[in-house]
């Protein structure tokens, strides 16, 4: 299940991240396009605007994710692992249903 859910977020990131790229150019090219026509303008600020927030979203998600991963071994050291084994002793609970 977790490596199902980790290969979503790592083929989705990239695409994420393409797609907002694309929304940013198709933007820029809208504006220029509705200042020939006069009209269309807030549809093209829109994709702007999505485009560089999903930007941003998939960079922060990117810098968080790698800083959980480079903290993790902080957090999981040898005394949580022996906490989590005391635990395990009491794994009989599940059998009484």
């Amino acid at each position: 299940m977790f490596g199902t859910v980790l290969g979503f977020f790592v083929l989705t990131l990239p695409l994420a991240f393409i797609l907002g790229v694309v929304a940013v150019i198709l933007g820029i090219m809208g504006m220029r396009k509705a200042k020939q026509i006069a009209t269309g303008r807030g549809l093209a600020l829109t994709g702007i605007i999505t485009g560089a927030v999903g930007i941003v979203a998939v960079i922060l998600w990117v810098v968080a994710f790698g800083a959980l991963v480079s903290g993790a071994g902080e957090v999981f050291d040898d005394d949580f692992f022996e906490e989590f084994e005391e635990f395990e002793e009491f794994d009989d609970f599940d059998d009484d249903f």
